[in-house]
């Protein structure tokens, strides 16, 4: 495998194809080999890890990105691996490489079942039968899952799912203990620290899907953050038009006299008279003012926030006959810091923690879960209550050198997202016992042979003696749980394939060459 390197300005494009079918499959089978056999070498406290131009690693989707071959048609079908482990990533957050070999394990299986084309022999499977016994066995294997998860997640437990992703770094406990603070819902960032270890901040806070109007109101362009300390904070569920609607409010703050504040609007709408207006405004007092549009949350998310900064919530709704013109300084909230971006904001100490309104309005949404009959409804209002008892942390990463420091950042990174499922959903034996048992559970099929693939691989590694406990080593279920799902969407797609169809770049020199009729 090399990474090719193309000269700058290269614009001729060549497709090629041409492979029978027979080919293809087992183009795809040697990419599913080469990929597992890599990212295999890497899994459990046996795996290795690879040197990749950004650094040294055994992450699974920053492995993926820097594999490369020199035919353009495996390279093209490494991209359906890659897109597994990208899956994953956004799904998990962690259990890329968990992810990976199970679909190169799955692949070829599956592969070997599909029919030519054009010679059918009666009774072999088809495509759209392999994909439906993909699905039933998948649906088979989930529920097996579910039966062996832990729901109810105590901080040692939590533990131990860190110390699994972690692979049992001094920092796994620290990193428990925030996530089991802040909670799933929480806003985790994870920043370089400066102390040649990893170190923690938690600060009470929420995290809302609440993005910035416009980038001029960002205080870091470069990181599209707008970040301020000790704001006011207005919250209406309204349709902001007119600069006027704040005239009573913006009289009461230049009577109270006392040091400016920055301002936060959170708003339902804002049209682009007001937004001009207010960046004016902005300008000429020198008088920082961030508009939040919350046009995707309902009617009771505003009022989560409102209580957060103990604001009076206004809802201009026709039918409840309030109007914005009547909002005073008064009635506004305030926090100790807002972090605002393109699509979430963070905000920090709301005044409504000492005021005692959030413990309120937890307790709230808590006996409204209990009485709701839609599953889906209740599973809302307890991850709205997590998230006002939540908090804000930032997890600092250092080391003593920038390789250790970006390799345990990596980790550090699955790790956070490995407790935020496991304390969401619960937990599983880890080391690939949970799929194992699932095996010797599963009517025979694809899934049955491929799922002891990861306990396999994992003795393999170790050098096939390792003890595996399932009570110390667990793992999260949401982790596996996708993993697996997203295997067999990848694997069920390899099989509707006939062939490929790759874009070869060429380089500049070779388009030159070929011109001037000189061999290449």
């Amino acid at each position: 495998m090399i990474k090719k390197k193309f000269a700058e300005g290269s614009a001729q494009h060549n497709f090629i194809d041409g492979d029978k079918p027979t080919q293809t499959r087992a183009r795809v089978c040697n990419v599913a080999t080469t990929i597992g056999r890599m990212v295999g070498n890497t899994i459990g406290p046996g795996g290795r890890n690879y040197m990749t131009p950004d650094g040294i690693t055994n992450d699974g989707v920053s492995i993926l990105d820097h594999i490369r071959f020199d035919d353009e048609r495996e390279d093209s079908i490494a991209d359906a691996f890659q897109e597994v482990a990208r899956r994953q990533d956004e799904d998990a957050g962690d259990g890329t490489t968990t992810a990976t070999l199970l679909t190169t394990a799955l692949a070829p299986l599956v592969l070997a079942d599909v029919p030519d084309i054009t010679v059918p022999i009666p009774g072999q499977k088809t495509v759209m039968g392999i994909k439906k016994e993909l699905e039933t066995e998948l649906a088979v294997a989930l529920e097996l899952l579910q039966e062996q998860k832990t729901k109810d997640v105590s901080l040692d437990e939590l533990k131990l799912v860190s110390r699994t992703a972690m692979e049992g770094h001094e920092c796994s406990d620290l990193i428990a203990e925030t996530i089991f603070d802040v909670g799933f819902n929480s806003n985790t960032s994870i920043r370089e620290g400066f102390s040649g270890k990893v170190e923690k901040t938690v600060v009470p806070g929420v995290h809302m899907p609440l993005k910035i109007e416009a980038p001029s109101m960002y205080t870091n362009p470069a990181r599209k953050e707008a970040a301020h300390k000790d704001p006011i904070v207005i919250v209406a569920n309204h349709v902001f038009e007119d600069y006027n609607d704040l005239a009573l409010f913006m009289n009461g703050m230049i009577a109270a006299k006392g040091k400016p504040q920055p301002l936060i609007i959170v708003g339902k709408h804002f049209s682009v008279q007001f937004t001009a207006q207010i960046a004016g405004v902005s300008r000429s007092a020198g008088l920082p003012i961030v508009l939040l549009n919350g046009n995707g949350l309902r009617d009771d998310e505003f009022q989560d926030i409102a209580t957060y900064v103990n604001a009076k919530y206004i809802d201009t709704h026709p039918k409840d006959g309030r109007k914005m013109n009547t909002y005073t300084f008064a009635d506004a909230g305030a926090a100790t810091e807002v972090i605002a971006g393109p699509q979430q904001t963070s905000f920090v100490g709301g005044r409504g923690i000492e005021a005692g309104e959030v413990s309120t309005r937890i307790a709230d949404l808590q006996e409204l879960a209990t009485k709701e009959q839609n599953p889906d409804e209740r599973q809302l209002l307890l991850r709205r209550a997590a998230g006002l008892d939540g908090g804000v942390a930032t997890l600092y990463v250092d080391a003593k050198t920038a390789v250790d420091r970006y390799y345990l950042k990596k980790k550090v990174e699955d790790a956070v997202n490995s407790c935020k499922g496991a304390l969401e959903h619960g937990t599983a034996a880890g080391g690939g016992l949970a799929y194992k048992a699932l095996a010797s559970q599963m009517p025979e099929g694809y899934l049955k042979e491929v799922l002891p693939v990861i306990h396999n691989r994992v003795q393999m590694n170790a050098g096939g003696d390792l003890e595996i406990d399932p009570a110390t080593v667990r793992d999260s279920y949401w982790t596996q749980k996708c993993a697996l799902e997203n295997a067999v969407a990848v694997s069920s797609l390899l099989v509707t394939m006939e062939g490929v169809i790759a874009d070869v770049d060429t380089s500049f020199v070779d388009d030159l060459s070929r011109k001037l009729g000189y061999a290449a």
